[in-house]
């Protein structure tokens, strides 16, 4: 016997039955007054999660920005911070709402059933004066306490420990270690820039090539304008003698490099530091020079970009700068810095009129002058006759001090004259064993 199914009509009469049953059950769950206000609740917490935001100061109008926001729009969190970087934390107040930004909504964090989940605020408050460059080495630091060490607040050098200490050594291969040493840099808006260490030892301490006095008279020969050209540079680096102090100029590429391979020889490294000569502008030294038309907070502003192009160097030379050097209320505040951040100045005389080695004695600061530009006539005989002048002065006094330029004529020369000068009875010697508070300790 044969089972048979349904007729047609009675699946049609089932499939309409069915149907029914739904459109009704569909029509009482849309006009479900307390399901339509359960969908609007849901919606508004949505929304109170997306845009929430921090007012951390009555009227600010700062909108806080949530770490999980932070980490997926760093530009965006730089630009409302200012000198925040991207992913520090800073402390914020409660949340409270109000209104929200048109320039930032973030998408909120979501749970596993699909649900938000409301965001975390970072637990530090922004704070737009604080500086903390990540990049930079050295402690971290407030603009209050940069501004109070350029102002003499800071620690202050010894002014009784010998530049030539137990602090400066030579590496096992004869060389001096490389820059910079992390106890004397500080980092400020500026870039690190060089200090006196927390125990009391400066750069012109621990970057000076050690000297041990031997009572004969002593030479410093200084080559300046360095690290523009790296053929120059290489050259004076590997032909020069250890004891021939390098000056660099602030505006080559790559000068860290060039200074700790310069340390790495065995030389001391100075700063060259471009100031004001009578004619400027028509002579111009280049960008960032000290000019007694500006005032001394821009000019120390202009210094302090210069002395943050590299480390290692125990102190700085002027480059021209024979207005600059001969006015007294301009010159004084650069050499106050200089003071305060344990480097000494190395006059090179640009004027007859330079008032520096009188403000050195007054403030303290440790200081050397020019005696002879030794090529300022390129050529092997004027070059020859000026050295014979820096010996003849170094036997009638102690010491004496040259300064040059890299040109081939000069290194060569020089190259030639140090090696026999110990022969003849002198002492080639770093700038820093030259100064009067060398010669004074001695």
């Amino acid at each position: 016997m044969v089972r048979s199914g349904p007729s047609a009509p009675a699946t049609v009469g089932l499939i309409l039955v069915a149907g029914a049953a739904g459109l009704v059950a569909w029509l009482s769950y849309s006009h479900d007054p307390a399901k339509q206000q359960a969908d609007l609740n849901a919606q508004a917490a949505l929304a109170d999660a997306v845009l929430r935001v921090d007012l951390s100061k009555e009227g600010s109008g700062k909108q806080a920005v949530t770490e999980e926001a932070a980490k997926t729009q760093p530009e965006r969190r730089d630009e409302k911070i200012g000198n925040d970087k991207p992913g520090d934390d800073k402390p914020v107040a409660k949340n409270r709402k109000a209104a929200p930004s048109k320039t930032a909504v973030h998408e909120p964090a979501k749970d596993a059933t699909g649900h938000a989940v409301k965001p975390k605020v970072s637990s530090q408050q922004a704070e737009e004066h604080k500086l903390t460059p990540k990049s930079q080495p050295g402690p971290q630091l407030s603009l209050g306490d940069y501004n109070a060490d350029r102002q003499g607040g800071g620690r202050a050098p010894d002014k009784t420990a010998s530049v030539h200490g137990a602090k400066s050594k030579f590496t096992a291969s004869g060389g001096l270690r490389p820059a910079p040493n992390s106890a004397l840099i500080k980092s400020t808006e500026n870039g690190p820039l060089p200090v006196v260490a927390p125990d009391g030892r400066t750069p012109l301490q621990i970057y000076a090539r050690p000297y041990k006095a031997t009572g004969r008279p002593r030479i410093a020969i200084v080559v300046g304008s360095l690290g523009l050209s790296r053929a120059t540079t290489m050259t004076a680096i590997q032909q020069l003698p250890g004891g021939v102090s390098l000056a660099f100029a602030p505006y080559g590429r790559n000068l860290q490099d060039y200074v700790n391979q310069a340390r790495a020889a065995g030389h001391e490294v100075l700063l060259q530091v471009p100031m004001e000569p009578m004619d400027y502008p028509t002579n111009d030294p280049g960008p960032h020079t000290l000019l007694t038309s500006l005032t001394i907070h821009r000019n120390l502003q202009r210094l302090d970009w210069l002395l943050d192009r590299f480390a290692g160097y125990v102190g700085v030379v002027n480059f021209m700068g024979g207005r600059f050097t001969s006015t007294e209320p301009h010159l004084l505040p650069m050499l106050e810095a200089l003071r305060d951040r344990g480097l000494l100045f190395l006059d090179a005389r640009a004027s007859s009129s330079s008032v520096a080695s009188d403000i050195a004695g007054k403030i303290g600061l440790t200081i050397a002058a020019n005696d002879r530009g030794f090529d300022a006539v390129a050529s092997r005989a004027a070059i020859d006759a000026r050295l014979l002048e820096l010996e003849r002065l170094a036997s009638a006094s102690g010491g004496a001090i040259g300064i040059g330029f890299p040109y081939p004529v000069t290194i060569e020369r020089l190259a030639q004259w140090t090696r026999a000068i110990g022969d003849r009875g002198f002492d080639l010697v770093p700038i820093s064993a030259i100064t009067d508070h060398q010669k004074a300790k001695n």
